[in-house]
């Protein structure tokens, strides 16, 4: 874009010269949700020009002083706001302009100027290396090795079992990555890469696992690795291999059974844990029941994985045959509330830990003869 000289051989870039026409494009530029995504110009667009998705900027010719700092200064705006926010701005140099920018910061305090300049291939590129080396340490400390095989990949997944080390696993996770998308697309960061897709595989396993709040998010650490991780992942098909978060779900014992045993049974129980917590407040004695049964389960086949995943399979559809009754429900059946309510009163009145029948009828007419009443007071006009 720049204003060229007019006659009939300019006829093919009369409308990129016209001046509502630029305006237009440079307003689009400003968004990142349109094109286009470079700009071409000549003296242009420096003083008060104003577009934070801008982040690169090309030099094919000599700039000092005043306009190199303007020109520069275009990638230098906070995009905090935008999806995968950039942390810096870049400044591709095809003419040599490094030694003009140094005498051209001379004019400002060294403090207000320390860190401005900075080289990809020495500060970032050794970045790269160092934090590569403290996510691998994060296994390597506990004598695991990361690895893309079933055996290497559950092994990474339960060292993660740990809470703590696993918030410093996504900690040490996080920075490699951001720089790794700050050195891309430059060929230092290739060697790199390989481990960005590794490491991001076991991350999606430890938060599907033990069910962290939402699932990774590899946008989070820029565009660019967004792009090299979304593509890794489809091409594992990671998301059809990997069981559901929920127990109900359809698909989740047929994703379960392709697991090996110890990954099955790992798998069972983490999703078991997460429905317990679910609940537990709907129904506090019978979730502490089936809490104190899963443990009662894991004890008895530790370190037996093809039976404790055939007891934890059997255990998880009789809580789903449980949970279908309690609410598919009938007029003789005690309603969700009406159940808690029971399960509380037979807690507290059951003589050694039994109910007899006549026992158990009276407390199922109370639990729900209390349930109307709370009811009809609670839906009162003047409640």
């Amino acid at each position: 874009m720049g204003y060229m000289a007019q006659g009939p051989e300019y006829t093919q870039v009369e409308p990129w010269t016209a001046p509502d026409r630029q305006q237009r494009v440079i307003d689009d530029f400003k968004n990142p949700a349109k094109p286009p995504a470079f700009l071409i110009v000549k003296s242009m667009l420096l003083t008060g020009f104003d577009a934070p998705a801008e982040q690169v900027l090309y030099l094919d010719r000599g700039m000092k002083e005043a306009e190199l700092l303007q020109a520069i200064a275009r990638v230098n705006r906070p995009a905090a706001g935008l999806a995968g926010a950039k942390k810096c701005g870049y400044v591709i140099d095809y003419v040599g302009i490094t030694n003009h920018l140094t005498k051209a910061l001379k004019a400002y305090a060294e403090e207000d100027i320390e860190g401005v300049l900075k080289k990809l291939e020495t500060d970032q590129v050794a970045n790269l290396r160092t934090r590569l080396a403290r996510v691998r340490t994060v296994f390597t400390d506990s004598n695991v090795t990361p690895g893309t095989s079933d055996e290497a990949m559950e092994d990474c997944v339960e060292l993660l079992a740990d809470g703590q080390l696993r918030d410093r696993f996504e900690t040490e996770l996080h920075l490699f990555l951001s720089t790794v998308d700050t050195v891309l697309p430059m060929p230092q960061a290739g060697p790199s890469l390989p481990a960005a897709k590794l490491f991001t595989e076991i991350a999606k396993h430890v938060r599907r696992r033990y069910r962290d709040t939402g699932d990774f998010d590899p946008s989070l650490y820029g565009e660019k690795v967004r792009e090299l991780i979304d593509e890794h992942m489809t091409s594992l098909g990671v998301d059809t291999i990997l069981p559901p978060i929920s127990i109900t779900d359809p698909d989740y014992q047929a994703r379960v059974a392709r697991l090996s045993p110890r990954a099955r049974a790992s798998e069972m129980e983490h999703a078991i844990r997460h429905h317990i917590s679910l609940h537990m407040d709907e129904d506090p004695t019978r979730y502490r029941r089936l809490s104190e049964r899963l443990e009662q389960i894991l004890a008895d086949h530790r370190g037996n994985w093809e039976q404790q995943a055939f007891a934890l399979a059997d255990f998880l559809e009789k809580i789903k045959t449980e949970d279908s009754e309690r609410d598919r429900g009938d007029s003789s059946a005690l309603n969700r509330v009406e159940s808690a309510l029971y399960n509380l009163l037979a807690e507290e009145t059951a003589t050694g830990g039994i109910i007899d029948q006549q026992q158990g009828q009276r407390l199922a007419e109370f639990s729900r003869q209390l349930y109307e009443l709370a009811v009809a007071r609670a839906t009162r006009k003047d409640f």
